[in-house]
């Protein structure tokens, strides 16, 4: 059986006795003056519940919740002196109720005048009014309500010709409330060792980004409430980082965006509550120990010497000591305390300040003496700092030394140092040392001089003694020389003790700075990174990257700039990335010091890429009356004798300036053999035919830079001469086209050629026929080709040998005769 809670009102008390007193009233109604009307006792007790099958007896005068079944008798009863009558009515008066008559009748009057329900079911709900009246006829009523209750059990049965089954369900009325947060209050952090936390809602809670957060809202209420939430009065959907589940809200991987107020609202029929928590997220943070630097003395004339963790102190014995360790770092880091690496063990003198974590050495002891490290940890880092404490009796002088650091001038201003430090200057500088000293008395000071004592005054004046504006003793060295560089020892001195401590002083005799470096100029055509010193001139293209150097010697170091123009640059290097045309000017170092300055440049050229150009002719030369030694630019077309000697320039621009190649017939010259052909020049070809006449063809000039390449060609034509023996026939041929058709004429020796026996022209062909030819006839034979179109010249030197003789041999030698045709 199972049990079902229903809404209903407010509880009502569990059912009690009949109550043992009831309180006398009149009724509230009747008939007749009040004073007439008889008294009906009316039930002190005005509600009954009865959540289960029951028996109860009341008074008239209150009102009866029960679930069905129940037995309950209502008694209306008047004091004894009233003797009046007892009548019960339905609600309004309308119908009598009487006694019981049926066995089945669940509602009537018992044997004692009683109002009687045998079993309350849903037709016996109402008010039943109890009417009291006297003999005289006045009268009072006072009423009685029953309400059913649906609480109780209900059977389910079922029934076949087979067998039946039932099964049943209790059902409990309550009444509802509204819904109540149980939430808290306070603040909550988390500790910096936490992945997840849990608070109840209203806490208000700082959290480190990255953990998991969960958040209960615990709340009551009938029926039981539905609990949603708000971030920023926007409501939380679940999902991804979000897990709403039973009344919590869990939050994985806290981002900072995720603080403001979280709502936690609890909602039912009755009503609804709500709670708040602020979130406050944030990033953790190394911790970070906030140091100083320096040294500290105590000169034991307060009761407490306080420094900060970094800062070293001097101290009298049997002072207190406190040792400051500021800290910051999210989560609150954690902090230890060590000494000379030994864990620092609280004690009646020494102990950690909670509060602070300052560490409090309480009458400091000589064996306190060491190294002090404030170590801080938290989950996001550490961090450590440290202070030496060192520990005299109170009558010792001590001196309070520099930090043994080196001070360097590179100017000739006053210099003051602080005994124990070193000291490079330059001469002619003023220079004082400062020697602040301690004890209990006042400690005696004296100066020494690389062991020497120094009296005021000494060394034409240089060295003077007094005090400065603190009272620190000081020692003055005016115009600093080099002879006056040495050790510098300030002797302090007490009945307790003595303490020294020295400074070495470097005198420099400053120099002139002088730059290094004598570079030669450059050209360069490649694109390319380089490095190279100042002082040349660099001729390059565009996109070039250069750095250029600057180094200088001198005493002091010569302070480095480069000079653009109004641009000053403070750098040894300049860099020069990328270079363009505009890129082109001077640039200088100037490197300086107190003794003077020196300057060298650097001249850039950058000039844009200029693709080649020949510079070529276009003419035809013919030298073939003699042979000669010729010199012709390329391009032109040319025609010599064999045994000329012909050089062809080839003169090429552009930038960078391009390389030239020479081809003949498309091979490439270039290391061929030379010495019966032809010489590669820079400037040009030499082609030498006087031993080889085969050298005709196709010369070309190829001119190549970054821009590109271009070429220009030459067509040298060589022609040979003719040898023939005196006596012999000799026909030279001259072919010529042309339309119309050319006419052929022939010259010897400039001299045009008149037929004869001898000399015959082919009027068809246009050929000359020489006959038995002698050595009158040796000389230069041109053809000329003409008609209207224009004309045309070939020539050829003849040479006519003599026949050879044997001295006492009868006959002539063979003879040989070359016939050479001259083709125009």
């Amino acid at each position: 059986m199972s049990r079902v809670d229903i809404q209903g009102d407010e509880p009502i008390d569990q059912e009690p006795d009949l109550p043992a007193s009831d309180a006398s009233a009149a009724g509230p109604s009747g008939d007749g003056s009040i004073k007439d009307r008889p008294t009906i006792i009316l039930s002190k007790k005005k509600e009954y519940l009865l959540k289960k099958t029951s028996r109860i007896s009341v008074l008239v005068g209150s009102s009866v919740w029960s679930v069905k079944g129940s037995e309950i008798t209502v008694k209306c009863r008047t004091p004894d002196e009233d003797k009046a009558m007892i009548q019960w009515f339905t609600e309004g008066g309308f119908y009598e109720i009487k006694r019981f008559q049926r066995y089945e009748d669940d509602v009537g009057i018992d044997d004692e005048g009683n109002l009687h329900i045998r079993s309350v079911g849903r037709f016996n709900e109402g008010t039943y009014q109890c009417k009291a009246t006297r003999l005289a006829g006045a009268s009072s009523t006072a009423a009685f309500t029953l309400k059913i209750l649906d609480t109780g059990q209900y059977i389910c049965s079922a029934v076949n010709p087979i067998g039946e089954d039932e099964k049943s369900s209790f059902i409990s009325i309550i009444n509802p409330q509204k819904p109540t947060i149980i939430s808290q209050s306070g603040f909550k952090s988390s500790h910096e060792s936490d992945i997840e936390m849990t608070v109840t809602i209203g806490i208000q809670t700082t959290v480190l980004s990255g953990i998991t957060l969960t958040i209960i809202c615990p709340t009551r209420g009938l029926p039981a409430p539905d609990v949603t939430w708000e971030m920023n009065n926007t409501n939380v959907r679940p999902g991804g980082r979000f897990v709403v589940q039973e009344g919590t809200l869990t939050i994985r991987n806290l981002v900072k965006q995720d603080q403001g107020n979280i709502r936690c609202v609890a909602r039912n029929a009755a009503g609804q509550d709500t709670a708040t928590s602020k979130l406050n997220v944030i990033d953790g943070r190394k911790p970070k120990i906030n140091a100083l630097t320096g040294r500290v003395i105590e000169d034991g004339d307060g009761e407490e010497a306080r420094i900060t963790i970094g800062q070293d102190l001097r101290v009298v014995e049997k002072m207190n000591v406190r040792i400051h360790c500021p800290i910051v770092g999210f989560p609150k880091p954690v902090v230890t305390w060590t000494r000379n690496n030994q864990d620092v063990r609280s004690n009646a003198r020494l102990f950690v300040d909670p509060n602070t974590n300052d560490l409090l050495i309480n009458n400091i002891l000589t064996s306190d003496t060491g190294q002090y490290i404030c170590s801080a940890v938290n989950p996001i880092g550490e961090d450590e700092k440290s202070s030496f404490i060192s520990i005299i009796s109170e009558a010792s002088a001590e001196i309070i030394r520099g930090n043994a650091s080196l001070v360097t001038s590179s100017n000739r201003k006053p210099v003051t140092v602080v005994i124990g430090n070193s000291l490079e200057v330059l001469s002619g500088t003023d220079v004082t040392i400062v020697c602040p000293v301690r004890g209990t008395p006042s400690p005696f000071i004296f100066w020494r001089h690389d062991g020497l004592r120094i009296a005021s005054g000494q060394g034409k004046g240089q060295f003077l003694l007094g005090k400065d504006n603190s009272g620190r003793d000081i020692l003055i060295i005016a115009q600093v020389t080099k002879d006056v560089s040495g050790s510098y020892e300030c002797v302090a001195s007490n009945v307790g003790g003595a303490d020294r401590v020295a400074t070495s002083i470097q005198v420099i005799d400053p120099t002139k700075p002088k730059i290094r470096g004598a570079p030669k100029d450059m050209d360069l055509f490649e694109i390319m990174k380089l490095s190279v010193d100042v002082g040349s001139t660099i001729t390059t293209i565009p996109g070039v990257s250069l750095e250029l150097k600057c180094s200088a010697q001198g005493l002091p170091a010569p302070t480095i700039r480069w000079r653009l123009g109004e641009i000053v640059v403070d750098s040894d290097t300049l860099k020069l990335p990328q270079l363009k045309v505009g890129d082109s000017r001077t640039y200088t170092c100037v490197a300086s010091n107190v003794a003077g300055n020196d300057s060298k440049s650097t001249v850039l050229n950058i000039k844009a890429i200029e693709d080649p150009v020949i510079h070529a002719e276009k003419a035809t030369i013919r030298a073939v009356d003699k042979v000669t030694s010729l010199t012709s630019s390329i391009g032109n077309a040319i025609t010599v004798l064999k045994g000329s000697r012909v050089t062809l320039v080839c003169h090429a621009t552009g930038f960078p300036q391009p390389i030239v190649q020479w081809t003949r017939n498309k091979v490439d010259l270039t290391g061929r053999m030379r010495q019966l052909r032809y010489n590669v020049t820079h400037y040009g070809v030499i082609i030498d035919t006087r031993f080889n006449g085969e050298l005709s063809g196709e010369y070309a000039c190829l001119a190549t830079n970054k821009g590109g390449f271009a070429a220009v060609t030459t067509d040298l034509q060589i022609k040979g001469n003719i040898t023939i023996l005196e006596g012999k026939d000799l026909e030279l041929q001259c072919p010529s086209i042309g339309t119309p058709k050319p006419a052929v004429t022939w010259f010897i020796n400039g001299s045009a050629v008149t037929e004869s026996d001898t000399l015959k022209v082919d009027p068809n062909t246009g050929a000359l026929s020489i006959i038995e030819i002698t050595a009158e006839e040796q000389g230069q034979y041109m053809c000329k080709s003409k008609n209207i179109a224009g004309e045309d010249l070939e020539t050829s030197y003849t040479t006519v040998v003599g026949r050879p003789q044997m001295i006492g041999t009868e006959g002539a030698l063979s003879e040989l005769a070359e016939l050479h045709n001259c083709r125009g």
